[in-house]
């Protein structure tokens, strides 16, 4: 039997189309948010149709099967004349949007790459920016207006400088604390279920031509938005978007089409393929959150050559509509090929004569046939069970007594190993090195500055000022007995050579203090300090060596283990697996072999029942009759499928479908051509991206 277009065919269809625009509008930032930085995930893979919704099919007869095409084969046959590449830019653009909590933009820079692949001593270039500075060499500019040239010395140019213009798409970040909406500063440490909802709005729209008329329509803009959650959030949900958990640390990565809803005149989008919001939900406990980041992109850093091609599809659409036409002559070619068989059952009477010699010689060969087909089932089921006995071994997970034996065993092994280099030269360098730079920094004529204004900030200098005044008192005294501290004091106040001698003296008696301080120090703590850093890099070392080796020799283990399993059940052509075929061997020849007594016993039967099969020819007969007239019915029933159900989807696919196409056709031109958020030189090409960073909430 054969499936034809259906309604949801033709969803499948408008759904593959779009597909092909978000992965060209997502092109080229796959790798931004990987594990090693905020998070991973393929972009085209969260908006892909869903191809296991069930299609509506008719059946038809065998003859129309080689005019059906997959749904795979049509999306293949819209995307053959496409042809996706990146593009050589002269101009590369990142603009850094950064936001506070809510998403509100506080100030943008923008970083600009001119790429000089002709080595030329100038480059040229147009700028809106303010406040331009060379960010990866010196190279001077001089500006005339919007013109900006730099002297290149055939170099690359990177510069940035700030902007007040509007980002193309706005981001506003909520906050609700057990189902409230509350402030982000008001949030800070609080626990409960918090949900933070990102929603994009889009602000770029061109006017283009769609169908032979005027619209507007936004520029289709991809937007993935990630943080990183501690261990103190706990059930993380998150609506358009995915959790991966990374050890203690949760990475969140929400994804949206801002405008394309719009763009496509979708108002109920359950699937939520083009959704202009995402959030998360979770129990927190002493709420926090570090910064998040947005990535917008568009599809600038692609060239697309060639169009979508719908003629297969029209093909397709007139090839039904001829097999529903062949239908019809079909059905009135069967009822004529009744009446034929009805002229022929003479023949058939006959021919049983003949089907009861050739039923006495399939008897007698029964028997060699049955002592075959025993030998054969044996093996099939030796076979089986040499197999199931693999798959089972390789598919049951390592217990955690394996797990833990192998790891620990690992762990010896690399930590014994790290531990042995340690009690070479290792451990001696790393304790002379540390000695050695704390001793230097201890003796520095910064330590020894800052150990000075310490005694100083402590009041050091103004108790020694005065120590020495009451010591010189005392000399002064013996001479004159009749001097009091006093009018010693008062001399000295109204004296400012003597106050700066005494100062003098002081300052240097703290410097030889502060000196001799940190000698000391330095003395005394250097080989304390080499051996603790020494102990602690050796006992680091140890853990780490021990911890990386007894994971890696697990996941290696259980790598094997997976490819093994995997690749004896892997399906092939035939629709089997190694592990599948088996068992269906096994119990093919089991059934094969318990049926071949009966297949002997039905032979016998066969012969008796030549007989009865002569004398039920009158009875076949009448049902040869009966058929006859059954297949006026069918050819009614046919014509009315032609008529109401393949005439009807080719009007369908002409009215809707196409136009469809054309529009997503618009769009990838609309986002290619978004080459450049501030100014782009005239014959230049350009591609732009956002990361817009919002302040995290401590």
């Amino acid at each position: 039997m054969t499936k034809l277009i259906s309604k949801k065919h033709k969803k499948n269809i408008v759904c593959g189309v779009t597909a092909v625009a978000v992965a060209v509008s997502a092109y080229g930032f796959g790798g931004l948010f990987d594990k090693n930085n905020l998070a991973s995930g393929d972009v085209t893979e969260i908006y892909k149709y869903d191809s296991t919704e069930e299609a509506e099919v008719t059946d038809v007869t065998e003859e129309a099967n080689e005019e059906t095409a997959s749904e795979s084969d049509i999306m293949a046959d819209l995307a053959s004349e496409l042809s996706i590449e990146e593009k050589e830019v002269d101009k590369d653009e990142t603009v850094y949007g950064f936001a506070k909590a809510d998403g509100s933009i506080d100030h943008v820079i923008v970083s600009e790459t001119l790429k000089n692949r002709e080595k030329a001593d100038v480059l040229t270039d147009m700028t809106n920016l303010k406040d331009i500075e060379n960010v990866k060499g010196n190279e001077a500019f001089s500006q005339n207006g919007n013109e900006i040239t730099w002297e290149a010395n055939g170099n690359d140019i990177t510069y940035q400088g700030t902007t007040d213009e509007k980002l193309p798409v706005d981001i506003s970040v909520s906050y609700y604390l057990d189902g409230n909406r509350i402030s982000p500063d008001q949030l800070a440490g609080k626990s409960g279920k918090v949900t933070i909802r990102f929603d994009y709005k889009n602000n770029a729209s061109v006017t283009a031509k769609v169908d032979g008329g005027d619209e507007r329509l936004f520029v289709p803009f991809v937007a993935v938005t990630g943080m990183m959650l501690g261990d103190n959030y706990q059930n993380i949900t998150v609506t358009n978007g995915k959790v991966v958990a990374e050890g203690k640390t949760n990475i969140v990565l929400g994804y949206a089409m801002p405008g394309m809803k719009e763009n496509l005149s979708i108002k109920d989008d359950e699937e939520r393929r083009f959704n202009d919001f995402f959030e998360v939900t979770a129990d927190v406990t002493d709420f926090s959150l570090d910064m998040t980041v947005t990535f917008l992109t568009t599809a600038s850093a692609v060239d697309i050559s060639g169009d979508i091609d719908l003629t297969k599809l029209d093909e397709m659409v007139n090839t039904m509509q001829n097999a529903g036409e062949s239908l019809t002559d079909g059905s009135a070619q069967l009822s004529d090929g009744l009446n034929t068989l009805n002229d022929k059952m003479g023949e058939f009477h006959n021919g049983i004569g003949q089907l009861s010699d050739g039923l006495d010689f399939l008897f007698a060969g029964s028997a060699t046939l049955e002592e075959g087909v025993t030998t054969i089932n044996a093996s099939a089921n030796a076979l089986n069970s040499g197999i199931a006995a693999l798959n089972a071994g390789v598919s049951t997970p390592m217990t955690d007594e394996e797990k833990s034996a192998i790891e620990t065993q690992a762990a010896q092994a690399a930590q014994t190993a790290v531990a042995a280099q340690f009690e070479n030269e290792t451990y001696a360098a790393i304790a002379q090195q540390a000695s050695g730079s704390f001793k230097q920094t201890m003796t520095s004529d910064d330590t020894v500055s800052a150990i000075l204004t310490g005694l100083n900030n402590a009041g050091l200098r103004d108790a020694l000022f005065q120590s020495v005044v009451a010591q010189n008192y005392q000399a002064a005294h013996a001479e004159n007995d009749q001097l009091t501290y006093e009018m010693y004091v008062a001399e000295i106040s109204a004296n400012p050579d003597a106050i700066a001698s005494i100062y003098a003296y002081v300052d240097g008696l703290l410097a030889q203090v502060s000196s001799g301080v940190a000698n000391g120090i330095a003395e005394n703590g250097a080989a304390a300090i080499g051996d603790n850093v020494a102990a602690a890099c050796q006992q680091a070392a140890v853990e780490a060596a021990g911890q990386a080796a007894g994971q890696a020799v697990v996941s290696g283990a259980e790598g094997a283990k997976a490819k093994i399993a995997q690749q004896i059940n892997a399906v092939q052509e035939s629709g089997y697996s190694l592990v599948t075929g088996a068992q269906a061997l096994a119990a093919g020849t089991s059934q094969l072999e318990a049926s071949v007594p009966t297949l002997t016993g039905g032979v016998s039967q066969l012969v008796s029942g030549a007989d009865t099969l002569v004398s039920g020819a009158d009875l076949l007969m009448d049902g040869v009759d009966r058929l006859a007239e059954g297949s006026g019915e069918l050819q009614d029933g046919i014509i009315r499928f032609n008529h109401d159900a393949i005439n009807k989807l080719a009007e369908t696919y002409d009215g809707d479908v196409k136009s469809f196409v054309g529009r997503m056709s618009t769009l990838l031109e609309i986002s290619m051509d978004y080459e450049t958020f501030t100014m782009l030189k005239e014959g230049d090409k350009g591609v732009t991206k956002f990361i817009i960073k919002t302040e995290g909430i401590k």
